[in-house]
């Protein structure tokens, strides 16, 4: 299937769905810092930060899935259903 190479995990589809998802995941990280610096406290409303936060963090763990190719298995995969499980 030629739509194989390039949506499998390591083919440039794939690649750009995880390296999306796990920027997603970090963007979701300048909430928790706004919270205890105040330079970035005056920037926004909570409410604004929150919403970005909360969309990004459904987001991330979304892309990885797809970049998965929906296939666990390994090591990996517990860490993946831990993170899912937390999420949930």
């Amino acid at each position: 299937m030629p739509a194989h190479r390039l949506l499998r995990p390591s083919g440039p589809i794939g690649l750009a769905l995880g390296i999306s998802g796990a920027v997603a995941m970090l963007a979701t990280l300048p909430y928790a810092v706004r919270k205890r610096w105040e330079l970035l406290a005056k920037l926004g409303s909570t409410k604004g930060w929150l919403e970005v936060h909360i969309f990004f963090g459904i987001i991330g763990p979304v892309l990885v899935t797809f970049h998965t190719s929906f296939k666990f298995n390994g090591l990996i995969s517990v860490g993946y259903w831990l993170m899912m499980t937390v999420w949930a």
